[in-house]
């Protein structure tokens, strides 16, 4: 269905993105693989280029090259400094490998673009609770999310209630 999805309309980027994220997760005898992710990184890239950078970023950590996954995302912010999503993933990539003081920089970066933007609020929180610092930061960003307006392409409302419970488990 997601190669369908895209055959019907092959500049959707919801559908290459679930394409893309199908190829990575599923195993080559039910359709997926890498070389299929890499066509289609490069199909993405010529549509748009930064998202591009990003496709090939999401098969370089699959790869576990992390140092051209990083690079990977940096060229993506280059390309398109005003998405403050490109900065929210790699934040997101530097906490995961423990560069800390980074990720701040780049959360503080969307930020700056963007700062009312839901999903930064519930990542940043995110990833203040998988590294257990920052935790009543955390909470803050969390309540924000929750009172936020948000898009069916944020997490939900739940989700951000749980990661509250995690916090409350955690603390009390």
């Amino acid at each position: 269905m997601f190669v369908r999805s895209v055959a019907l309309d092959p500049s959707n980027n919801e559908a290459l993105n679930d394409l893309l994220s199908f190829y990575l997760r599923a195993p080559a005898f039910l359709g997926g693989g890498i070389e299929r992710a890499v066509g289609l990184a490069r199909h993405i890239a010529r549509i748009d280029p930064a998202e591009g950078h990003y496709a090939q970023a999401l098969i370089e950590d699959k790869r576990k090259d992390y140092d051209a996954a990083e690079q990977q995302l940096r060229l993506a912010l280059k390309l398109a400094p005003a998405n403050p999503r490109h900065a929210m993933d790699l934040a997101i990539f530097l906490a995961t490998h423990g560069r800390l003081n980074e990720s701040e920089a780049m959360f503080d970066q969307a930020a700056a673009v963007a700062p009312y933007q839901a999903r930064l609020l519930f990542e940043h929180a995110n990833v203040y609770i998988s590294t257990q610092r920052n935790l009543e930061d955390a909470r803050r960003l969390l309540q924000r999310y929750i009172n936020s307006q948000l898009t069916p392409d944020d997490p939900p409302r739940q989700q951000a209630e749980a990661l509250l419970k995690k916090i409350r488990d955690c603390c009390s």
